[in-house]
């Protein structure tokens, strides 16, 4: 048992010597100030839709690790307001609009392959899907145009990409991602739906030289 104590403790050692060769260096990064257009194909389960938005550009840093070989890692940690309006059609049940912020927070590697992750929150707009009527006081009886409900939108979303610009390679971004939005108050309660969603980023500005070129 004492023999097993000391490899325990020798491996301790072992590793707090590693560690103490690793060094961590973080610091602030500028970030052009240009808006970021995202178009997306969005879905709620089964039931297609669509995301379109915007990301402003808010903070960044740069993380630097150096190992005690030599080699260095670079993370790009940026994050991000957003604004989204998406859209999804539960046939049968209802079309939901939906119109939300998030703060979007990413990390890139020096590859170019990113993660993120961003809670948000909104307004969604549900349009019943099928003819609905309604009956006055009097006993009337009247078709209801628009018929639906108005919630707050909760959000919160993971996902992952590629961004083209860290190896020269082009000015977009692909991603794709995983959510769960939940309407309240639903019934005097929530409504939790699951979505995904797989578009791309590209700069509004880039947008604006090509349709000015065509």
């Amino acid at each position: 048992m004492q023999k097993h104590y000391h490899i325990l403790f020798f491996s301790i050692l072992v590793f707090i010597d590693l560690k103490s060769q690793t060094t961590s260096v973080s610091v602030p990064k500028m970030m052009t100030k240009e808006l970021y257009f995202k178009s997306a194909i969005m879905g709620s389960l089964i039931y297609p839709g669509f995301n379109i938005g915007l990301e402003f550009p808010m903070f960044a840093k740069e993380k630097t690790t150096t190992k005690s070989n030599g080699n260095t890692k670079i993370r790009l940690k940026e994050k991000f307001i957003t604004t989204n309006l998406g859209h999804y059609n539960h046939k049968g049940f209802h079309s939901n609009f939906h119109l939300y912020g998030e703060w979007l927070m990413r990390k890139t590697k020096q590859s170019g392959w990113f993660i993120e992750w961003s809670p948000g929150l909104g307004y969604s707009r549900t349009i019943l899907d099928g003819t609905t009527y309604k009956v006055n006081a009097d006993g009337e009886v009247s078709q209801k145009k628009l018929a639906g409900h108005h919630y707050l939108l909760l959000s919160i979303k993971f996902g992952g990409g590629y961004n083209m610009s860290i190896k020269k390679n082009g000015n977009l971004k692909y991603y794709s991602r995983l959510g769960l939005i939940t309407l309240t108050p639903y019934n005097s309660f929530i409504y939790p739906r699951i979505t995904g969603e797989i578009g791309l980023i590209m700069p509004i500005n880039k947008i604006l030289k090509k349709s000015a070129w065509h």
